[in-house]
């Protein structure tokens, strides 16, 4: 019985002592008390201390100060980069550059000219990603962080590089933050005499959504205005298991247009729970009226769709996904069916033909949301068109109008920095790699100018627009 007692009573002591040493450990220094223990302990009692009972304590300690310190650090080398970045692109912007492809025949003759991303009053908005379209004789250029920009093409035809600022209130709507890389600007279209902008919106604190704006045109101020909100939002704060469940990269955003409609991808921001689900928006390719702002699913299953093209003849889209590891995919969607029920299904993420990233936790809820089944047919999802193993960090799909070959197109990569030719059969099956264009820069857009009969391409890394022909 004085066993036990005396075992307690030392059990209870150890637990005092080793309580109060935690808290000396983690106390502020400044403290006097604190202060004049630490400065009277023996050193050798002290030497002990640390290597046996506070040794753990001492080293979690140290590890939650060099965490702090690598995060301030990080945070000065991001500023130091983005002014690096500003300054770099204040003295270049303009500057040309030429090269030539030769392929079986033909010379693609490439010119690129620095785009001024720049953004002098907040060093955040320095963002190298950008979106193209055109309207009359000019390129509208939509950068990620909200300035927008038109060049002249009759000066780029000559050769000449010109452009001007087009004032916008993007800005103003405070929908985003700049300092996080992911927001911003996902594309831009002009229907008619409107242009559209898909962004990522915070709609409550820390639980995100993609938007479309539209502002009537007018190069002297574009005033945008809701067009597409949704009440529906991820949260950054979901996970499974630990495993942190959230991706803001996985926004989709693309948008084009068919007859009546703008079609939208919206995508997953990882949450697997949400592209299945007929009642969320997200991992969906949504057509949205532009009367009325009301939006059915064309489309379903999707993770990340980056691009999107209506081949307007066979009432279809092709559309460009993101995929897991080593799973990104061309998908082919018919546009015949109004009935709901009828919405096809492109099994993400029950289905797919990559494999979860190494930091995904494969445990009992992995296996039963995303098992990333290999076949998509056998549990009655439609198979892509064509997939690409390893990814190629797909992005942007368009017609190949400078054949005549009317099942052929241009898909563009943002991993592999190339202009892939894909070409289909005439029952728009069986297609194969014709040609690789390496451009050696990430190709985030791609648009292509009828009366002059080329291609503008955004190349991010510089970031420029390069322009690509056939040299006759």
């Amino acid at each position: 019985m004085i066993k036990k007692k005396l075992l307690y009573i030392f059990l209870i002591f150890a637990a005092i002592f080793a309580i109060s040493g935690i808290y000396l450990i983690f106390s502020d220094y400044e403290n006097k008390k604190i202060k004049f223990i630490k400065d009277n302990t023996p050193f050798l009692i002290k030497e002990f201390l640390r290597k046996t009972i506070f040794y753990i304590p001492i080293h979690y300690r140290n590890h939650q100060a060099l965490n702090i310190e690598n995060i301030i650090l990080t945070d000065k080398n991001n500023l130091l980069y983005l002014e690096n970045l500003k300054y770099k692109n204040l003295l270049e912007f303009g500057k040309k550059e030429k090269f030539k492809i030769n392929l079986k025949n033909k010379t693609y003759q490439i010119t690129k000219y620095r785009l001024p991303f720049f953004n002098k009053k907040d060093i955040y908005a320095n963002k190298t990603k950008g979106y193209l379209e055109i309207h009359k004789n000019k390129i509208i250029v939509t950068f990620g962080s909200g300035k927008i920009i038109y060049l002249n093409k009759d000066d780029l035809n000559k050769e000449v590089f010109t452009h001007k600022i087009i004032p916008n209130n993007l800005l103003d709507l405070d929908l985003f933050n700049q300092k996080i890389k992911w927001t911003g600007i996902k594309d831009t279209k002009i229907i008619n005499d409107k242009i559209f902008i898909s962004v990522t919106k915070e709609i409550k604190k820390n639980c995100y959504t993609i938007s479309v704006l539209s502002a009537k045109i007018n190069l002297d101020f574009l005033k945008f205005e809701d067009f597409f909100d949704s009440d529906q939002c991820v949260t950054t704060d979901k996970k499974i298991k630990a495993f942190k469940y959230f991706a803001g990269y996985q926004t989709g955003g693309r948008i084009t247009n068919y007859r009546n409609d703008l079609v939208l991808t919206v995508g997953d921001f990882n949450d697997w729970t949400l592209p299945q689900n007929k009642d969320s928006i997200f991992g969906k390719i949504l057509a949205i009226d532009l009367k009325s702002k009301k939006s059915k699913i064309l489309s379903l299953g999707h993770r990340n769709p980056q691009g999107l093209f209506l081949v307007n003849d066979r009432k279809l889209l092709v559309s460009t996904e993101h995929g897991p590891k080593g799973g990104d995919e061309v998908n082919i969607i018919k546009l015949i069916h109004e009935d709901s029920q009828l919405v096809k299904n492109y099994g993400w993420p029950k289905a797919s033909y990559g494999v979860h990233y190494d930091v995904v936790p494969i445990n009992s809820f992995t296996k039963k949301i995303a098992p990333l089944y290999k076949s998509h047919k056998k549990y009655g999802f439609i198979e892509p068109a064509k997939v690409f193993t390893p990814s190629i960090g797909i992005s942007e799909i368009i017609s190949y109008e400078l054949s005549e070959n009317k099942n052929s197109y241009f898909v563009s990569s943002l991993k592999e920095k190339k202009l892939f030719k894909l070409n289909f059969d005439n029952e728009f099956k069986n297609p194969k790699i014709d040609e690789t264009l390496v451009i050696n820069e990430r190709i985030r857009d791609i648009i292509f100018d009828k009366s002059l009969n080329k291609y503008y391409m955004y190349l991010e890394n510089t970031p420029s627009i390069g322009i690509l022909s056939i040299e006759n």
